[in-house]
């Protein structure tokens, strides 16, 4: 009898360090697959604001000039132009890890003013872009024609 008590005592401290394990593990699990997700967005994120800011700079030293702008950054390792559009003060890219960016660009002739937005995957108007950068830039023209000292 006593054997038999032993045995189930035995028996049912078992099936509760299975069952821990089996619960403590799930919640491993969980942790690791959020951990995951969470690198992955934060290496899309590094990604997007490496390609905004490319796209920035090059649009800085061209002075808001859309066809330099695109000349710049064509010279940019990994980027490539998928649309060039200059009667639309336009310019969209696409980097090697698939991320898509566009540059729109307006103002006067003093101020040339633009949106940067970088999209992950291909561009959808309902996406929420990943970064949205507005940019600005003296043109160096004052009104009149005037050339600004430096």
């Amino acid at each position: 009898m006593r054997s038999n008590r032993t045995a189930s005592l035995l028996l049912i401290e078992t099936i509760f360090a299975v069952f821990f394990f089996a619960l403590a593990s799930t919640i491993c699990v969980q942790f690791y697959l959020r951990s995951h997700k969470l690198s992955e967005h934060s290496a899309i994120k590094t990604e997007a604001v490496l390609l905004s800011q490319s796209l920035a700079e090059s649009f800085l030293a061209a002075k808001g000039d859309v066809q330099e702008c695109a000349q710049l950054i064509s010279a940019v390792p990994g980027i490539r132009i998928t649309e060039n559009d200059p009667s639309q003060q336009r310019i969209a890219l696409e980097n090697e890890n698939g991320l898509t960016a566009s540059l729109e660009v307006g103002g006067d002739a003093t101020l040339a003013e633009g949106n940067i937005e970088v999209y992950a995957g291909t561009k959808d108007r309902s996406d929420e872009p990943v970064i949205s950068l507005p940019v600005r830039v003296f043109t160096g023209v004052l009104p009149g024609g005037a050339h600004a000292q430096k």
